[in-house]
């Protein structure tokens, strides 16, 4: 904080809260309903008299601790939604002057287990449909958010068919479900609101012109693609599971392929779910967050 001249003050606090925010769907168009989920809040600088203390000219940094263990939600935003989200609050006190409020989001997630997902390889196997049999497989059903990992493809063919066209898609699902209010009960006659929805947050396409001549004794094609996940916020959510929210994601792999003339053969699609979450470098301690 810099004060350009001596300033009074009653009190200055910072506070940590968390809101949870009922997208409005279908019938009940309107704000969205918020609801507070955790607030916790520390004085960090008072007169011990209660009274008006003068702070002098020039530059100040506060420290504190707000312990995060009775945080019961992770932060919860993506593409059009805000579902639930923490900001941190400095409020300032001051005397025949409007108080100040600054507020900076801060994000709480929680670690994964690493028994879970970690070190297991997720492979599809597809049944054959006329000239073209594949499977492809991901190193990990758990992946960080952010992050580059590869798809390995493998097609077997037909003689004179290569595949010539492959495209990657990463697909998230939401899928709500809120209790109604009193009024909306009594209006509609519902106990629950519900809504689905679905955003492509990576789409990527290759084209291979120029196909390999595979030898007669070899009909089988490999292919390795990256999928490069999205490292803005609010560009993707996190995976994510519980009585009103479920966010899903999927990764869609479509194949297209052509004879030895250049003519469109057959068109395969395969799907696998997989996991998308915030994976830090360190485990946290003593409970917290």
């Amino acid at each position: 904080m810099s004060l350009t001249r001596a300033t009074s003050f009653k009190r200055i606090t910072v506070r940590v809260i968390g809101i949870m925010k009922t997208p409005q769907c279908g019938l009940f168009l309107g704000g969205p309903r918020e609801q507070v989920t955790f607030e916790r809040s520390q004085t960090i600088a008072c007169s011990k008299l209660r009274e008006l203390f003068t702070m002098p000219k020039g530059d100040y940094g506060f420290l504190f601790e707000i312990p995060l263990s009775g945080a019961l939600y992770d932060t919860l935003t993506g593409p059009k939604h805000e579902y639930h989200a923490y900001r941190v609050e400095v409020l300032v006190d001051r005397l025949m002057w409007p108080n100040l409020v600054i507020s900076k989001p801060l994000r709480v997630h929680r670690y994964p287990m690493l028994s879970t997902g970690l070190g297991l390889a997720k492979t599809v196997k597809s049944c054959s449909r006329h000239d073209l049999d594949y499977h492809f497989s991901i190193p990990d059903t758990l992946v960080p958010h952010g992050s580059v990992f590869p798809v390995e493809c493998w097609f077997r063919l037909s003689e004179g068919v290569t595949v010539s066209d492959l495209t990657v898609r990463v697909i998230e699902r939401h899928r709500l479900c809120f209790t109604a209010t009193a009024t909306q009960a009594a209006q509609y006659d519902i106990h629950c609101i519900r809504s689905d929805a679905h955003h492509v947050i990576v789409e990527e396409k290759y084209s291979y012109d120029d196909r390999p001549i595979l030898p007669e004794d070899m009909n089988v094609q490999q292919i390795s693609v990256p999928v490069r996940l999205p490292t803005g916020e609010g560009t993707c959510s996190q995976s994510y599971s519980s009585r009103n929210i479920q966010i899903e994601h999927v990764l869609v792999i479509e194949a297209e392929s052509r004879n030895k003339d250049g003519e469109s053969n057959t068109r395969l699609r395969g799907s696998t779910n997989m996991k998308l979450k915030r994976i830090g470098l360190l485990r946290p301690t003593n409970g917290t967050n």
